[in-house]
């Protein structure tokens, strides 16, 4: 009788370093949007123009939103 020899490596070893940075990226994540919750009662002028800390935080909070959701 043939026996059919398959790979010997464990399927979840190869899925372990695709999401090597998951755990970086969500800390990153959660980071800048609690940190644009706290800046947006401050108040920081960028030459003439007034605006809250959290305008300024919010986008990369959002960036680093998709970049989690999407890749």
């Amino acid at each position: 009788m043939d026996c059919m020899v398959t790979n010997s490596l464990p399927i979840a070893s190869s899925k372990t370093t695709s999401f090597a940075s998951l755990p970086v990226l969500t800390g990153l994540f959660t980071a800048t949007l609690l940190i644009s919750n706290v800046l947006n009662c401050k108040v920081i002028r960028v030459g003439p123009l007034p605006f809250t800390g959290g305008l300024i935080m919010f986008p990369l909070a959002a960036l680093l939103g998709d970049v989690l959701t999407e890749v």
